[in-house]
């Protein structure tokens, strides 16, 4: 390879454990065989004081009343829930999504450490909620800091906590972008009520820059992105897969299936090479 490349996973909603991407992790390493040492991965854990109060509230739950449904109560409780925690407070620095974006950041300057280079193309690989995370990420850092809210509304600070350089602020932007790939993307749930004019992706950080999207037309917590507005038809690549074991293949549970998928690690892999070079 040319090239080494950062690649970093965001996982989704529901209860999410923090090597959730090991699998996936394996297999690509197995795939890429003797360049796998020119490629760094990381995994992004954003939801850990979310699952903490959860966990709380639904054990609670679960100890004091007889309820029905129980593995599917909890699937809606910790889904549900992760949503609406990670839009809330957004300008609070103890809000979820200021957390989330913090734990972006952070991963971020590892893998940049590791790579050694401030100029390293990034790849980033979304599941579910991960991608309305990514994607409101992606649009703080290119706004000006009185329009931006999280971590960059005020990257003065954000520099001083990380000890980064300024090389360094430019990787945590992902100005070096090169791929987002999202899976099971749930986007147009958080922007389905808004005027199709108001309706804007992010802008694209590099000129090579490609946004992959993959759903499953079982999944119905995953959808296309081009239809929704015409900023998304000209960013987004819309990719229907079918994935899942039989019956599940079959089902809206093929939301938890994607990154076990033969094809679609095959999609990944081949992005790879191709930006490594």
């Amino acid at each position: 390879m040319n090239r080494r490349v950062a690649v970093l996973t965001l996982h989704g909603m529901g209860k999410t454990d923090r090597d959730y991407a090991s699998q996936l992790f394996q297999d690509l390493r197995e795939k890429l065989g003797n360049d796998q040492g020119d490629v760094t991965l990381k995994s992004v854990f954003y939801d850990g004081d979310i699952q903490e109060r959860e966990d709380a509230v639904f054990g609670e739950m679960l100890a004091t009343v007889d309820l029905n449904w129980k593995g599917l109560r909890e699937f809606v409780m910790y889904s549900l829930a992760d949503a609406v925690a990670i839009e809330a407070r957004r300008s609070s620095e103890r809000s979820p999504y200021y957390k989330a974006q913090f734990e972006i950041a952070k991963t971020l300057l590892d893998s940049q450490q590791s790579l050694e280079s401030s100029s390293s193309p990034v790849i980033i690989l979304a599941h579910s909620l991960g991608c309305q995370v990514i994607s409101n990420y992606i649009w703080d850092a290119s706004q000006p800091t009185e329009k931006a809210a999280g971590i960059w509304s005020d990257p003065v600070a954000l520099q001083q906590r990380l000890g980064a350089s300024d090389d360094q602020m430019e990787f945590i932007r992902l100005k070096s972008l090169e791929r987002l790939m999202t899976f099971g993307c749930n986007i147009p749930v958080f922007v389905a009520a808004l005027a199709e004019k108001d309706i804007v992706p992010i802008n694209k950080p590099t000129v090579s820059f490609r946004w992959l999207n993959f759903y499953d037309k079982d999944d119905v917590l995953g959808f296309p992105l081009r239809t929704l507005s015409a900023g998304y038809q000209d960013l987004v690549e819309d990719f229907q897969v079918n994935v899942g074991p039989f019956p599940q293949s079959l089902t809206p549970f093929a939301h938890m299936h994607y990154w076990e998928d033969r094809k679609v690690q095959e999609s990944i892999y081949k992005q790879i090479v191709d930006i490594a070079g």
